[in-house]
């Protein structure tokens, strides 16, 4: 992916965000990475979208600390001023409201983008995104280490070894990121999905963006806490062959139904 950068200022601190921009004439798709990934993980969307027909300019971004792009040594990490940080970048590229796709702690981070900054949503896309504390297998296992380098680097052994294509791609990103900042993110997350109320505020964003709303699962994500939300009125879409990475593990598939779905959320809007 080609590589751009902004700089955000956020309460008097400076950050440089990394994005890639495609162009296209329809609404803006945003890809917002999950904890520790960086926007390579999307890195086949173009290919697969472009190649459904789908005309939309698609943003790809990395997450402050991570991939390309520059926190302050101080930042917490709240995923509160991650999506304010968004929120500013797209600003910044006057991009107008956006379909939003964000994958694990970027589906929460779409979440607080929803509720806090709603004239920049348009619709909201959440690929497994953390909605009860006890999701996140491997945010739950820095979090609480004693020593989160020496747990991190656990994480990258054992996924460099996982069966799926989606885990041993996250071993290579995760195992490039700086420990401090993976273990700061890894904190936040589980702060911001502390009060397990994050499906019910999905609900609520649902109602809001008038159904515009999508939660993706993985085939094989082995998490029994994504089991409540097919009890939810909020629309389920299952990849077959994908895990929580399933844009890596079955892109075809993945982005398919990616494609469709934001298709059917734009024929929504022209109606209404």
């Amino acid at each position: 992916m080609s590589n751009d950068l902004a700089t955000i200022e956020l309460n008097g601190k400076e950050f440089t965000l990394s994005y890639s921009l495609f162009n296209g004439k329809d609404w803006p798709i945003v890809f917002i990475p999950g904890l520790g990934a960086s926007k390579e993980v999307y890195e086949k969307a173009a290919h697969y979208l472009q190649a459904s027909g789908l005309m939309n300019k698609l943003l790809f971004l990395d997450s402050p600390g991570f991939g390309e792009s520059i926190a302050p040594n101080d930042f917490d990490y709240a995923l509160d001023a991650q999506a304010e940080l968004i929120a500013k970048l797209l600003k910044e590229l006057d991009l107008g409201r956006c379909h939003i796709v964000g994958h694990s702690q970027g589906g929460v981070i779409g979440i607080l983008l929803a509720e806090k900054f709603p004239k920049v949503v348009y619709s909201l896309v959440d690929l497994e995104g953390n909605l009860y504390k006890a999701d996140g297998l491997t945010s739950t296992r820095v979090a609480a280490a004693k020593n989160y380098e020496k747990e991190i680097k656990a994480v990258v052994e054992e996924y460099s070894r996982n069966q799926s294509p989606g885990r041993r791609a996250y071993a290579q990103m995760i195992g490039n990121a700086d420990p401090e900042s993976y273990y700061k993110s890894a904190v936040a997350l589980k702060e911001a999905s502390a009060g397990n109320d994050l499906l019910k505020r999905l609900d609520a964003i649902k109602k809001t963006l008038v159904g515009r709303v999508s939660y993706f699962v993985g085939e094989k994500t082995p998490v029994p806490a994504y089991n409540k939300i097919w009890d939810s009125e909020i629309d389920v879409v299952k990849i077959w062959g994908g895990g929580h990475f399933m844009m890596i593990d079955n892109p075809k598939e993945f982005y398919r139904k990616l494609g469709q779905k934001i298709k059917s959320f734009e024929v929504e809007v022209k109606r209404n």
